[in-house]
Formats: structure tokens, sequence, C-alpha cells
């Protein structure tokens, strides 16, 4: 079975998160016509409100955005799932993850005001969030969840040190 059009990607629409504006020339009065922030236009309306939405207000329960867009929640489920070949929370997942990334990979950028520019409650929460789909924390440490093992041995021979 064929695809009857193209599904989108969460990184190849990203764009990046909070990129400071572009310097104005003197005497150049236009417009900028590309986006510096967020996601890439799509040419699809309703995808492009909703990545607005999520670069926007975070990662909220999709409940929340679809109110937003003045639509169902099993419509919004529905249409991203046709839209990208993913699950709505999977979509979702991975544009934050994009973006929690870009957040703190700025070196400027204060790691417990990340939280909740990516719509976290608590640092906590973003903390588990990271750890559960990057396998990483937001502190860089790596997490050796699946090789408990390997991870002892490491530990042993930092204390033989």
């Amino acid at each position: 079975m064929s695809i009857p059009f193209r599904q989108f990607n969460p990184v190849e629409l990203y764009i990046g998160i909070d990129n400071p504006k572009t310097i104005v020339q003197e005497g150049d009065d236009s417009q900028p016509t590309e986006k510096i922030n967020g996601f890439r236009s799509t040419g699809i309306e309703f995808l492009d409100l909703y990545l607005n939405n999520l670069y926007v207000h975070g990662l909220v329960t999709c409940t929340y955005h679809a109110k937003l867009l003045g639509i169902e929640q099993i419509a919004l489920n529905y249409t991203v799932q046709t839209l990208t070949g993913m699950r709505y929370i999977e979509f979702s997942t991975q544009c934050i993850v994009l973006m929690a990334n870009d957040l703190l990979n700025k070196k400027d950028a204060d790691i417990h005001k990340i939280p909740n520019r990516l719509g976290f409650v608590t640092y906590s929460g973003f903390y588990r969030f990271m750890k559960r789909h990057t396998n990483r924390t937001p502190t860089g440490v790596t997490i050796y969840r699946s090789n408990y093992k390997l991870f002892g041995e490491m530990m042993e021979r930092e204390k033989n040190l």
C-alpha cells in the first residue's frame, strides 16, 4: 500500500528554538521572509498551526492542543497520525526532545528555566522525561538503565582509582 502524500518528520521540520533575531541593516525596511524559530512551514495550515502551538505552549495534553485548534481530541490524534505516520504522543515527544536538546546545548541557557519553556511544571518532570526518551539526564549524564552490570563495573573502577 502506498502513501498518498508526503508524511512529515519532526527532524526535517525543526529550525531552532529561541534563536536571536537577525540584525537589520541600516536602510533595509523589508521584513525577514524565512522563519528563524520553531518549525518550517509544511504548506498544510492545520499542521503548521499545531506545530506553532507546540512551539509556544510546549508539551501539554492532547486535549489542550485540540481546544486551541478548535477540534476534538480524536480528530487531532487521527490527523497527526495521518500527516506524520506517527501517533500524536510520539510526534509531540520527538518535537519536544529536539527543542530540549537545542536549549540544553546553548551555553547561556539556565537549566532550571528550560522545563517551563517546554511546558513542564517541575524540573523533576523534565528530568524524568529526558531520562526516559533520550537515556540521558538534562545535565548530560548517560543513564545505563539497560546494562546494570556494565554500570557496576564502571563504578568499581572509579572507586579503585
